[in-house]
């Protein structure tokens, strides 16, 4: 008898053990254009296949809290600021899907966003005031103090430029800044440019111009637009959007920023001309590439959306639910050559 419960007990158990391998996530193999969404509540990736108008939900596990994720070639880099967790960087061979590599980032440290020079990455560690310089490889080489709790980040012109937010531990903030390393693959030069209230992040034209987000205070003072000139360093342009946009991209001489409230905030620079599209509560993360805009609808209770519109025209061509509860908020497109 006993022995009959234990082999009773013994199936049961590698049938547990069956159902739970079979419920981790297989990346899919997809080929063509495709858009990776990183969900920051339920800590994962999910595909949405454009050519095949497919979503495939939950395919990557990500670290803790994912909060960016960075395209150089064929790899995508996907920061996770730790949360109540360890904070990493995880690297994903897009061709396949999978997980290759992993670096951890120290505890506490609260790391923004990432980018590449020739040489070099750099990221943000918003809760140290720091950035931290690796090698192509991932390597630790170096890290530089900078500002009040740095957010985005990006290269342009052999110059990384830094939003530094000016958050302060009392949830205020002092005067933001936008900081920027030139010769970052040597020994970087540093300047500082100060601009409006809470700069978080930016966009580049392919003429060259620099745009800064500033998405203000949450109260007082409210979103901006500042143009950089990449060479002087001036602030040659502003634009006074309003309200409190959190991300901002470029596409066709155009501005689009989002605005958990109001929506997504467009200003066509050839005509002056703004347009608010409404989206709904929640307007998260974009996206530009060729002439479609990718913008995620975050939530932590409700459905999550993927939109996708036309830059010309400013059309939603497509709404994909992406899930319950998901927390969705950056987004890649990657365009694969078939």
């Amino acid at each position: 008898m006993k022995r009959f419960i234990f082999i009773i007990l013994l199936i049961l158990f590698l049938t547990l053990l069956s159902c739970t391998k079979n419920e981790e996530p297989t990346a899919p193999e997809i080929k063509g254009s495709r858009v990776y969404i990183v969900n920051n509540l339920s800590e994962t990736v999910s595909i949405y296949d454009e050519v095949k108008d497919t979503l495939f939900e939950d395919v990557i596990i990500t670290g803790v809290t994912p909060n960016d994720i960075y395209q150089v070639g064929g790899l995508a880099y996907i920061v996770n600021s730790g949360f109540g967790g360890v904070p990493s960087i995880q690297v994903i061979d897009l061709s396949t899907n999978e997980i290759i590599k992993e670096i951890q980032l120290p505890p506490g440290s609260n790391p923004w966003a990432i980018t590449k020079s020739a040489n070099r990455f750099f990221v943000t560690l918003s809760a140290r005031n720091m950035v931290y310089i690796y090698d192509s490889n991932l390597n630790l080489i170096d890290s530089i103090k900078i500002g009040k709790w740095p957010e985005g980040i990006i290269y342009y012109k052999n110059s990384i430029f830094i939003a530094s937010s000016g958050l302060k531990p009392d949830y205020t903030y002092d005067v933001g800044y936008v900081y920027v390393l030139k010769n970052p693959d040597s020994i970087p030069i540093i300047d500082s440019i100060p601009v409006k209230t809470n700069p978080q992040d930016f966009a580049v034209s392919p003429e060259g111009e620099v745009f800064v987000l500033c998405t203000g205070d949450y109260n007082i003072q409210d979103g901006w637009i500042l143009e950089i000139d990449p060479e002087s360093l001036l602030i040659v342009d502003s634009l006074h959007i309003g309200g409190y946009p959190g991300d901002i991209t470029y596409a066709q001489q155009r501005i689009f920023a989002s605005d958990w409230f109001n929506g997504l905030l467009i200003y066509d620079l050839a005509t002056g001309k703004d347009t608010i599209i409404p989206t709904g509560y929640g307007s998260s993360r974009l996206f530009a590439k060729d002439e479609k805009v990718y913008l995620t609808i975050f939530s932590g209770s409700e459905m999550n959306y993927l939109l996708i519109l036309d830059v010309l025209d400013y059309t939603i061509e497509k709404k994909v639910e992406l899930g319950v509860g998901k927390g969705a908020q950056a987004v890649l497109v990657y365009k694969e050559e078939l």
